[in-house]
């Protein structure tokens, strides 16, 4: 319930403007996917390093068990693919974004890393 309700906070605090047909949702977790139709990884790259820009600015209130905690220096590792270049069906564009999140945790987090670089 946490991980949604920080996902509405981000999305109307963030200032990410999604276009009509964009796509952003929570998946698992702590993962949520953002679909771009149409957009490049060089863009999805840029869309990334806004979000994660905006992350690391944001200052979360939650409250657990009755005490109230403000928690900020949030930070976030982003995988970015793009079709066809990563692959031509939305499992495998999913799984090539997946491997390069992991690549950016292993390589020391808070960063975007995208498929090709993954």
């Amino acid at each position: 319930m946490q991980g949604t309700r920080f996902c509405g906070r981000w999305r109307t605090r963030s200032g990410l403007e999604l276009r009509a047909y964009d796509s952003f949702g929570r998946t698992g977790g702590e993962e949520f996917v953002l679909l771009l139709p149409e957009v490049s990884e060089a863009g999805a790259r840029a869309v990334a390093e806004r979000i994660r820009r905006g992350i690391a600015r944001l200052e979360v209130i939650v409250t657990f068990d009755e005490q109230v905690t403000e928690i900020d220096g949030l930070s976030v590792s982003i995988g970015a693919a793009a079709y066809p270049g990563a692959g031509t069906a939305v499992d495998r564009v999913l799984h090539a974004a997946d491997t390069a999140m992991y690549r950016a945790k292993a390589n020391g987090r808070n960063q975007v890393v995208t498929a090709t670089a993954a």
